[in-house]
């Protein structure tokens, strides 16, 4: 099971590794290609210290992981420092594809994103996320969903900073140089930026839309009834009313996703103000995906 905050801490931890050191810097594909246009020239160069994941096509890299593969003399990913080319250029250009996450070190966005999630890399790709979540509004995000770009990329979104977005990603690209300090691409990087049109928000937490009580004051008995979405297998966990847990009525709606939580009290709540507080779970890709909602409103004598 994850929460939200468990997704940033886990995003968090991919930023600032402990520091390492590339033994080889150099692949070949295959490794007896005598073609030099086949050699991956890392831009983390043998022998010099880095604190920063890089990025890999198809990697999915744990930060475990990376530091064990480099220290089982692995070439790290980020790009080729001769040609100024992206891993993915091997994957797809020269067509060597999973070979080169097997040869080197790294993540990409949507391997990103996995690890973020606490889920298999087998359980989602970048053309997969759209129809393993939920699109939602761009005023409905919250931290640990993602902003994606049409099977092309995928961003993890923290918070909003006024009109631009504070979110992490794993960036492709490169330059005719080496690493260095401060570069925001080839590697796993977070920061606040202005987002483009392009980008489609989608979540993988249940989410809620209050049905009843209206924000105007209600009567004793209100009705209260939140109706969760989701994209995958829905439950709640909890449900709260003034700090005493209680048992609502759970109906399924006929449209897959769709769950409607209800409870009516048996008795006068007192006039004034009251919370309501519901935890529900999202079951995809063999996680389960936690959240909270919460509620107040306001009764009195009618």
């Amino acid at each position: 099971m994850i929460t939200r905050n468990d997704v940033i801490n886990n995003a968090e931890r991919f930023l600032n590794l402990p520091p390492w050191t590339p033994q080889r810097d150099e692949q070949k594909f295959p490794r007896n290609n005598p073609n030099p246009d086949h050699t991956f020239h890392s831009a983390f160069r043998r022998g010099r210290q880095y604190q920063v994941m890089p990025y890999c096509y198809g990697g999915s890299d744990s930060v475990g992981r990376f530091e064990s593969r480099i220290n089982q003399r692995t070439c790290p990913g980020g790009w080729d420092r001769i040609s100024g080319r992206s891993t993915s250029y091997w994957y797809q250009n020269l067509g060597y594809e999973f070979q080169v996450p097997a040869n080197l070190a790294g993540i990409d966005c949507a391997g990103y994103v996995a690890g973020c999630w606490e889920i298999t890399r087998r359980g989602i790709t970048i053309s997969s996320l759209p129809q393993t979540c939920l699109r939602i509004k761009m005023t409905g995000l919250k931290p640990g969903d993602i902003l994606d770009l049409r099977g092309r990329h995928v961003r993890i979104f923290k918070r909003w900073v006024g009109a631009q977005a504070d979110i992490y990603e794993a960036i492709g690209g490169g330059f005719q140089r080496e690493f260095r300090a401060g570069d925001e691409i080839g590697r796993v990087v977070h920061h606040i930026i202005t987002l483009a049109g392009s980008y489609i928000p989608y979540s993988p937490f249940p989410q809620f839309e209050v049905i009843e009580p209206t924000t105007s004051p209600v009567g004793a008995r209100p009705t209260l009834y939140v109706r969760i979405k989701g994209s995958g297998q829905l439950e709640y966990c909890n449900f709260i009313l003034d700090n005493t847990p209680i048992i609502p009525r759970a109906t399924d709606n006929p449209t897959k996703g769709i769950m409607n939580v209800i409870y009516t009290p048996n008795y006068d709540l007192m006039p004034g103000r009251h919370s309501l507080s519901i935890e529900a779970i999202n079951n995809i890709a063999n996680q389960s995906f936690k959240d909270k909602f919460s509620l107040e409103f306001v009764t009195e004598l009618m």
